[in-house]
């Protein structure tokens, strides 16, 4: 075994490794200093701490630079998207990187973007063509209606007639619709009504 002990001679701090020998009745023991046994460990121990030390420092800023080098890229494309929801169609995101995820990510987020440019433009161009359309119909409704008379005669205009009252209410499914009315007295005697649809 060994023993933590003070050297006899010197009374430094020494290790006393013994073992009986069976044969002869005695114990061999040997007295080591303890400066002496372990300096080469204590060296190996240093060295082995500051090696340590240096590699998981190396890690440290390898990771950081890997996380940052990811991360980058994704906070881009994060930034990107916000501004694009927030109504900025002319976000472009130039993101060259080596990691195939985030390249991957950075095309696709392209593709959506042009999309998304590409699908506003037809809607643009489709609400250009209802506006006009709605415009043209409406245009249309106004020339049907002045067609149709917009009031009718009160009984004063024809004392001789006296006895009749015509109304009339003309309601298109849609915007512009097929109907048609009219009235007129041919004389003193006979009113003409005109009703037509196309």
């Amino acid at each position: 075994g060994f023993i933590h002990t003070a050297d006899p001679v010197f009374s430094r701090k020494a290790w006393v490794a013994y073992t009986p020998v069976q044969t002869a009745g005695f114990t061999l023991a040997l007295v080591y200093p303890a400066d002496e046994v372990f300096t080469d460990a204590y060296k190996l121990l240093r060295d082995l701490v500051i090696t340590s030390i240096v590699a998981i420092l190396a890690l440290f800023i390898i990771l950081l630079f890997v996380a940052r080098s990811v991360s980058r890229p994704v906070t881009r494309l994060s930034l990107a998207a916000r501004k694009i929801a927030d109504g900025d169609m002319g976000q472009r995101l130039d993101e060259r990187s080596n990691i195939t995820e985030v390249r991957d990510l950075s095309l696709s987020f392209e593709k959506m973007v042009r999309d998304l440019r590409m699908r506003m433009e037809e809607l643009r161009y489709t609400t250009t063509l209802k506006q006009r359309m709605e415009g043209e119909l409406n245009a249309a409704r106004r020339i049907q209606m002045s067609m149709l008379p917009r009031e009718w005669r009160d009984r004063s205009d024809w004392p001789q007639h006296a006895n009749v009252a015509l109304h009339a209410i003309i309601q298109p499914a849609r915007e512009v619709g097929g109907d048609f009315y009219d009235y007129r007295f041919l004389d003193d005697h006979r009113l003409f009504l005109l009703l037509g649809d196309w």
